[in-house]
């Protein structure tokens, strides 16, 4: 898509005063910039989609005042970045972790709502902080800028929607966040001296992704790096005044003492302020750190501020009542928010409703502005007033008085511009791709992130024997499935990059043996569904979550290292267990399904999403599970503790399948766990008597416990056949090949099964504190300590945790016959029910 750049954007940024500054600067500042892309980090006062890509979309009202319904952003219309986008002419800014139908070739938002300059300590689900902190924004961006460049060089499709190596450089710098810093504070209980007293902390890490390195080996932080790279012009926002938000306020008591002239909190107000102080005293230091760089402080606070004190004098009322909301004094309710919907008599009734006239209000949802709020606060900022700078922020110099009047409708006259409400004539395109597709999903997402209710299941034994079972005769008359694509729900067992691309780089030496450089995969190359990918001569499934080069025409991928079938209690820094749990993977394949079938119709975007009926062709795979497990043991549970809450894992399992079935899936491919008694990190971590290792040398309690899971998981599936007449469903015994692998190893031409491939120290080669591809820093210099073993070819385990390609293509080899399946029926033929004797097919 080609976008003229319309309209320019003046930033002319200085230091503390014009002789501070380098001349290279003054030239800049006499002169139009013209910025060719934007690159945004923050939380939901600039996500544009981030939050809603990765967990779940925003849900309607949101978006109708101008997109016409969802479209990833908490406000009913447009914010600040949108508006700052449309100012230069360019088109709004795609989400990072939007991979479908997302276009980069101007930029790239890392801003997820929730998101913190500190990582948090409580997960999404408990506190509404987004895992996806500052300095995993960061990691984000340094995997982006790396990576488009290689996209680029791919040619055709890639090459239009990725950005030009030249853009970094020239690119205006974003920040707006710290807003949910404070407020955590306050939700956890603290005092507001108790907040303030963690302020420097949250600055100094600011600072610290400013000040980083240059060598991107050394994993430099945020913008310093970015500076490095060729930045020059930051737009750094301070913090609004949360006082005078109705989800603080409601949520948190204050005394009639501490209400200002207009209602406001002054306590929270106090602590904004202080930390914006903070945070103009960083951006002092930063600009005698970096000369020739181009650093804005934006005194949002002050402008938000005004707004809300002199709201009717702006032509807006009820200042601090939100416009869609339910109940109470502001019109806000924290557990019955904005598009929040009740039963009623068997029947949904929302509750959550907007006003009837957005444009007036200030608060949209209690938490957000509206886009008419927005749009009064960007044209206050982009004109001077309220930035530490000495220039005009607009479209040509403060020297060149403009003409143009704005009608009596907001219609510029003479400018040819659009009225409010339509669509700028750059992004009609995008806007209106936007309409449609978030239309449809305000009809198709009522999949909600529900709890499941435990059932009991019938106890089978199975048999772990490994033997060659030969298939019944009729097989052979039926036809081989033709799968056109694949969709894959996991952990780091089947995660192709989903982990990566959110979080940072699986390291090297993952990826050295078949990639030859770090692919995503937690594996020196190959895992399972890799080859499964391969057997159909599909291309090896992008994950859902990478948005850089990714191809979705043959299927997706789902998984994430460290995911789980149910929600954990713990972030992914504390544990290691992803938030991208099976419930979260289903809300992500069901937008993906649904959108999918839109944008693939539009332009470039149809080489790269599935046809339609691709759908209910598709195979199904599962892989998840063995976290489940292990999180038991992480929480000092008993075996039996743990065995004890297994019911209600395969009762979600079961019904994310479901789920699935629900939406056209036919065939299904499910792995049980493998022994997890015989992985180098149990081992290590967990402590076992010589009396519960087995004659191999595996942890006897943790097999015990997967076997458990595996008898259960078998049952479940056998019910599942019962309730899904239409399904193929297909039992895969991963277990018994996986154990039979690790206790005849020798046999098979593997050696050391027990002891990590890639690693360092201990028993079995093993350091949780000092994982594959870790580094320690000896004299200021970082020296690889987690090395890879001479001959992976020959090893079973890769990393105290996964298993090497060698050991996944022989594992494969053994499923793929069908020798341990349930029907015993070879992978390419998945497609076909077994019901005495005959087989039918689908697809």
């Amino acid at each position: 898509m080609a976008f003229g750049l319309s309209s320019i954007f003046v930033i002319t940024i200085f230091a503390i005063s014009l002789t501070n500054l380098a001349p290279v600067s003054l030239v800049l500042a006499r002169k139009p910039c013209r910025f060719p892309a934007i690159f945004n980090f923050g939380d939901s006062n600039s996500d544009t989609g981030g939050l809603s890509a990765a967990f779940g979309q925003a849900p309607p009202p949101n978006g109708f005042s101008y997109f016409g319904a969802p479209a990833g952003r908490y406000t009913d219309g447009r914010l600040l970045i949108d508006f700052i986008a449309e100012s230069l002419g360019l088109p709004y800014l795609s989400a990072f972790l939007d991979s479908v139908g997302t276009n980069f070739s101007h930029g790239a938002n890392f801003a997820t709502a929730g998101s913190t300059i500190r990582p948090q300590n409580t997960t999404l689900q408990q506190s509404g902080f987004s895992p996806i902190s500052l300095n995993v924004q960061f990691y984000e961006f340094n995997d982006f800028h790396a990576r488009t460049q290689v996209v680029r060089k791919r040619g055709g499709v890639f090459e239009i929607l990725m950005p030009k190596k030249e853009h970094f450089s020239n690119a205006l710098y974003t920040f707006d966040i710290g807003q949910n810093d404070l407020t955590a504070g306050y939700f956890s209980n603290m005092s507001t001296d108790e907040v303030k007293a963690y302020v420097p902390d949250v600055l100094n890490q600011f600072q610290a992704i400013i000040q980083a390195t240059l060598i991107i080996t050394l994993k430099p932080e945020i913008v310093q790096y970015i500076y490095n790279q060729g930045g020059r012009y930051f737009w750094i926002h301070n913090t609004g005044p949360v006082g005078c938000l109705p989800y603080v306020m409601e949520r948190i008591p204050v005394l009639a003492g501490q209400i200002d002239d207009y209602g406001c909190a002054s306590p929270f107000n106090e602590v904004a302020q202080f930390f914006n102080r903070g945070l103009k005293k960083i951006v002092e230091q930063l600009r005698k750190n970096l000369p020739h760089a181009a650093i804005t402080y934006v005194d949002v606070y002050s402008v938000k501020y005004s707004l809300i004190s002199q709201g009717r004098k702006h032509g807006f009322k009820h200042p601090l009542r939100t416009c869609c909301g339910h109940g109470g004094k502001y019109n806000y309710n924290k557990n019955l928010g904005c598009g929040a919907k009740v039963n009623k008599h068997g029947k949904e009734v929302l509750v959550g409703a907007p006003c009837k006239d957005p444009w007036t209000y200030v608060n949209w949802d209690g938490v957000h502005f509206t886009e008419a709020a927005n749009k009064y606060i960007f044209e206050r900022i982009r004109g001077g007033v309220n930035r530490h700078t000495y220039r005009h922020v607009d479209g040509s110099e403060r020297k060149t008085k403009r003409k143009t009047k704005w009608g009596k409708r907001g219609k510029k006259e003479g400018s040819g511009r659009r009225e409010d409400g339509e669509m700028p004539k750059v992004s009609t395109k995008v806007s209106a791709r936007l309409v449609e597709e978030a239309r449809v999903l305000s009809l198709s997402l009522s999949l909600s992130l529900r709890v499941m209710e435990p059932h009991s299941f019938k106890k089978v034994i199975i048999g772990l024997i490994f033997s060659m079972t030969l298939l019944p005769s009729s097989s052979s008359s039926s036809a081989p499935c033709n799968f056109p694509a694949i969709f894959n729900f996991g952990d780091s067992n089947s995660d192709t990059g989903g982990l990566s691309a959110a979080f940072g780089q699986a390291p090297a030496p993952n990826g050295e043996t078949y990639f030859h450089a770090p692919a995503g995969r937690y594996c020196d190359g190959r895992l399972l569904i890799d080859f499964v990918a391969e057997s159909f001569g599909l291309p090896y499934l992008s994950a859902y979550l990478d948005s850089v080069g990714s191809n979705f025409s043959h299927g997706a991928n789902f998984a994430t290292a460290g995911s789980t079938i149910r929600r954990q209690n713990t972030t992914i820094f504390q544990s290691g267990a992803s938030p991208i749990s099976l419930d979260v993977q289903l809300v992500q394949f069901s937008e993906f399904h649904t959108r999918s079938k839109i944008i693939s119709k539009q332009g470039v975007f149809h080489k790269l999403l599935p046809k339609e009926d691709y759908f209910s062709k598709a195979l199904y795979t599962f892989d998840i599970g063995q976290n489940d497990l292990t999180a038991g043991y992480k929480l000092n549970l008993t075996t039996e503790q743990v065995k004890a809450y297994v019911p209600d894992v395969l009762l979600q399992l079961s019904e994310a399948v479901k789920r699935v079935y629900d939406q056209g899936g036919r065939t299904f491919w499910i792995h049980n766990t493998g022994p997890v008694g015989c992985l180098p990190y149990i081992l290590d971590r967990f402590l076992t008597s010589a009396t519960q290792l087995d004659k191999y040398g595996c942890g006897s309690p943790f097999n015990e416990v997967a076997q458990y899971f595996n008898q259960r998981l078998k049952d479940v599936v056998i019910q599942l056949r019962k309730q899904l007449p239409l399904a193929a469903i297909t039992y895969v015994d991963v277990y018994s090949v996986k154990y039979t692998l690790i206790s005849q190893a020798k046999k098979l031409g593997f050696e050391l099964p027990l002891i990590a491939c890639c690693g360092h120290g201990g028993k079995y080669n093993f350091n949780n504190s000092l994982r594959c591809g870790g580094k320690i820093t000896v004299k200021g210099k970082e020296i690889l300590i987690a090395k890879s073993c001479g001959n992976p070819l020959v090893r079973v385990n890769w990393d105290g945790i996964h298993f090497t390609e060698a050991a996944n293509k022989w594992i494969f080899q053994q499923i793929a016959s069908g020798s341990f399946s349930d029907p015993p029926l070879p992978l390419k033929m998945a497609c076909h029910l077994s019901k005495d004797g005959a087989m039918d097919k689908f697809g």
